[in-house]
């Protein structure tokens, strides 16, 4: 994109669970990242369009932050995976985090990455 804003990460300030929307460079939202309740585990929904049909889609992300790990699928189907080790050399010396996904193929990695920004983002907070 040669250094192209994407999409700006936001914080939906009025939801019961933490909350981000994926704001456009023109201010229109294209994606929002749907904290729910869960016990033990962490769930979001992923909302958007698909720009090449104009339908909704909803992505289902359930991830295990004990284990360090999340799935994301599309209807019961996986789209990616995501995982972190709980010690590394970056993480140790730098406080970086690293992470290891692995997404199916025809999947936005923008998408993808942006959602693991939100994992990140709403697991820090606890």
């Amino acid at each position: 994109m040669h250094g192209a804003e994407l999409f700006s990460l936001k914080n939906k300030h009025l939801a019961l669970q933490k909350s981000f929307r994926g704001i456009g460079p023109n201010d229109e939202q294209l994606f929002e990242v749907k904290g729910k309740f869960s016990i033990g585990s962490s769930k979001s929904e992923v909302h958007f369009t698909n720009a090449s049909n104009n339908l909704p889609v909803v992505l289902h992300v359930k991830g295990d932050w004990f284990d360090r790990s999340a799935n994301i699928t599309f209807n019961d189907q996986p789209v990616a995976h995501v995982s972190r080790s709980f010690v590394n050399v970056r993480e140790v010396f730098g406080d970086k985090q690293t992470y290891f996904v692995t997404v199916a193929p025809g999947v936005d990695l923008t998408l993808i990455a942006a959602i693991c920004v939100c994992l990140d983002e709403r697991e820090n907070e606890k």
